[in-house]
């Protein structure tokens, strides 16, 4: 069996504190390098690079900018892993991977195209969009990307027409964070490079996070009286539909109030529906710092994670597990591969219904939701920590060496 290398190259904005993926990162980086393996940690710019120390917490990482990274061509015949995520701060890393091909990419979300169109798009280059959806989809991509310039979009679309094909053409290897994933990109146009499953070792709340009724009052809430229900991003709509129903059917759940998170924070089209339902007055729109994730985890009674199978990331789900916030799931993805002690699952054909009644038997039942809780950080302490997914690490770089 091939042995871990003794140095290898990680291109990741670990020093952000908007990158869910970077505080992973920071998580597993001690437990990578405990072996002594040392890291070269290639960042987007100095002020990046001077932050690493206290981000990395490990000796054995060096920083250098992505700048000073290509001026380094010895550097190219060291393993490199790319830690890439559909976030604006992983777009230096993306532009990495495709100069220098042939390393392995850690796809800590599946689709990227969000980061694709915040690189194209949102820097003025719509030709760059359409290029990207053209040679990934054809014809059809073309004319979608076309649309868009026209104002005719769906948000939906970033988590169901991925754009990492480029990325993949050059990998030699991909680590996900959960089974279902290897099988989704296998189900991609083309043979996908080999890929292994590291657990997602998301970090408790740091302790600089407020208590419970401290959170709720940051939200404007009032302190334990409201149930408060949290949503990833890309569920909103289905957190909406089980806040609406909620509120129709009376009991513990009819108060809830509901946080939404990322880009639904965002999507007028989810505003207007929360109108047209009339919980308009429930619902907190939060953006993505990572302060506001930890405020709004420890504000939250119950944690929906009803985004559809090809939004179903890890992140977010283990962050609410390191918290010990009790979730509720579809039996898919992440979820449907966790112990059933440690989140409650729903079938993915269940009725409409279905998820407002879990939700409200859940609301009503706090021993339950506390035991949900309690078992979800012990998943996270012995089963997705930082030392499992170091070993993963640690096996695919040999495999690159």
């Amino acid at each position: 069996m091939p042995q871990p290398p003794e140095r290898i190259v990680l291109v990741a904005p670990v020093a952000s504190r908007r990158s869910r993926a970077a505080a992973v990162l920071r998580a597993l980086l001690p437990a990578l390098t405990r072996g002594g393996m040392r890291v070269v940690l290639v960042v987007e710019d100095a002020a990046s690079a001077a932050a690493v120390p206290a981000a990395a917490g490990a000796a054995e990482v060096t920083a250098m900018t992505v700048a000073e990274w290509r001026r380094a061509p010895l550097l190219a015949a060291l393993p490199h892993l790319f830690e890439l995520a559909d976030h604006p701060d992983h777009a230096f890393v993306r532009r990495a991977a495709l100069e220098r091909p042939g390393g392995g990419l850690v796809l800590h979300d599946l689709s990227l195209h969000r980061l694709v169109a915040g690189m194209t798009l949102g820097a003025g280059a719509a030709r760059g969009y359409e290029a990207a959806m053209a040679e990934a989809y054809g014809l059809p991509g073309r004319r979608l990307a076309r649309l868009r310039q026209e104002g005719f979009h769906s948000p939906a679309q970033a988590a169901r027409l991925p754009l990492h094909h480029a990325l993949l053409d050059g990998a030699r290897h991909v680590v996900v964070h959960h089974r279902g994933a290897v099988a989704w990109l296998r189900g991609g146009a083309g043979e996908p490079p080999p890929a292994s499953v590291a657990p997602c070792c998301a970090p408790p709340p740091p302790a600089t996070a407020p208590d419970r009724g401290a959170a709720r009052a940051r939200l404007g809430l009032r302190t334990g009286e409201e149930p408060v229900l949290l949503a990833p991003e890309g569920a909103g709509a289905a957190a909406l539909r089980v806040l609406a129903a909620l509120r129709a059917q009376g009991g513990p759940g009819a108060a809830a109030v509901l946080l939404l998170r990322g880009e639904d924070a965002r999507d007028e089209a989810l505003a207007a529906a929360a109108g047209q339902m009339g919980v308009a007055d429930r619902v907190r729109a939060r953006l993505s710092a990572e302060e506001d994730e930890a405020t709004a985890l420890r504000a939250a009674d119950l944690f929906l994670d009803l985004r559809p199978p090809e939004a179903a990331t890890a992140g977010p789900l283990a962050a609410a597990f390191a918290a010990g916030l009790p979730a509720l799931a579809w039996d898919l993805g992440p979820a449907g591969e966790c112990p059933e002690e440690a989140v409650a699952r729903l079938p993915f054909t269940a009725d409409p219904a279905a998820p407002a009644r879990a939700a409200a038997g859940l609301l009503a039942d706090a021993p339950r939701r506390a035991l949900l809780g309690r078992w979800a950080q012990t998943l996270m302490q012995t089963d997705w920590t930082p030392e499992r997914a170091a070993m993963v690490y640690r096996a695919v770089l040999a495999s690159l060496s």
